[in-house]
């Protein structure tokens, strides 16, 4: 598929589009390297239960691209403490890091309470502020 994403990416860029992302569900690192050949600069959502972990892709690529999702679905639905266990391990640094959005790493499952999911917004917005001094 790599020539077929070269022209999609080629298109994209004669058009002045200067990021172009990929959905890619699951375990994706034996497809980065391609994908960047590509010309694709952005991911989401970097699926936890897959084995994606932002800051470790991070630490490999540097800023080659940029990231959006690594939020656990699963930490969140555990609550609160989970929430900011999981959030302060590795989002503040990647938010200092910059080219990185905090999101879901899939679609919100059922048992994903609305109390979790404004506390994961707050907790999110909570570094953001501190990193950003907004």
């Amino acid at each position: 598929m790599l020539p077929y994403y070269k022209q999609i990416v080629d298109h994209f860029r004669s058009k002045n589009v200067d990021l172009v992302f990929v959905d890619t569900d699951g375990n994706f690192d034996v497809l980065i390297p391609l994908f960047l050949e590509a010309g694709i600069n952005g991911f989401f959502p970097f699926e936890r239960a897959a084995g994606m972990d932002p800051a470790r892709v991070r630490k490999e690529y540097g800023h080659a691209f940029c990231m959006f999702g690594g939020l656990d679905k699963r930490e969140v639905a555990r609550g609160r403490e989970a929430i900011c266990r999981h959030v302060d391990a590795f989002v503040p640094a990647l938010l200092a890091d910059g080219g990185y959005v905090p999101m879901l790493d899939r679609t919100a499952p059922p048992d994903l309470s609305l109390d979790a999911t404004k506390f994961l917004i707050e907790r999110v917005r909570y570094w953001g502020e501190k990193v950003y001094g907004a």
